[in-house]
Formats: C-alpha cells, structure tokens, sequence
C-alpha cells in the first residue's frame, strides 16, 4: 500500500450485550416459580384481590392479577415475597407508574382503602407516596 499502512487491519466482531447476566437469568427462573406460587396461594387462601381497590380478579384483560414490587425489583427485594401484591393490570399502571395523575387518583372511591392496605403493608412506600402527593400539591 503506498503511502499507508502496510497491513489492513481485520474487522473486529462485536458481541451484542446479554440482554441478562447469568445470575438475573438464574434469579428470573426461580421469580417465575415465585410469582405462580404467590399467586396460586392468594388465590387458596380467598385473598385474591386487587390491593389497589380491593376488588376481585375477573378474566377481563384490565383486571388482570398483576405481581407489584413495593420496594421495587433491584437487589434482593426481586425475590423478596414479604413486598409482593397483586394488583389489577391496568390499575397499576395507573398508580404505580404514572399513567393518571395522582392528584386525580386521590378522588377514586377506592383511595382512602388503598392508603390503609399499603401503610400496613409497607410504611416507606406509604412514606414515599405521600412525599409524591405533597410534591404535586405543591405544583398547583
């Protein structure tokens, strides 16, 4: 080659990322299990319920039994059960990820229960969603 290199240089392959590390993807397998288990008992033990409104789960697509993270899915709290709930699909979505805004949701009949079930249930995320409540009173 004049005037350049005097060898190309090969190409190199890139790998595309794993979509899950090996230990996610161990920890996945047995969240699955986890997840039908938790289900399966709510449902023998009649508590088969959306904790969100307090309704029964029916067939319907919206009202499809969903396992809610608490504490979120990060580190141990993934396979933590102790802050697992069920909630209606839609609904949690709607609650838990932004899709109305809260201050609109705090007018839902089914509020006032919504706070008592998740204070017991876990006192920082009741803290932390009146933290956002006061937040958004603020803005208006």
């Amino acid at each position: 080659m004049k005037g350049g290199r005097l060898y190309k240089s090969k190409l190199k392959k890139t790998q595309p990322i794993p979509k899950e590390s090996p230990k996610r993807r161990k920890e996945h397998i047995s969240y699955i299990e986890q997840n039908r288990l938790f289900k399966q008992e709510k449902r023998d033990n009649g508590e088969y319920v959306c904790f969100i409104t307090g309704e029964e789960f029916d067939n319907s697509l919206e009202n499809f039994p969903v396992v809610h993270h608490l504490r979120g899915r990060t580190g141990d709290y993934y396979l933590d059960k102790q802050y697992f709930v069920l909630v209606g699909n839609k609904i949690h979505t709607d609650v838990f990820h932004g899709g109305r805004d809260i201050l609109k949701l705090m007018k839902e009949p089914w509020w006032d229960g919504f706070l008592t079930r998740l204070r017991k249930k876990d006192d920082m995320s009741y803290r932390k969603l009146m933290k956002q409540i006061e937040r958004a009173s603020e803005l208006f």
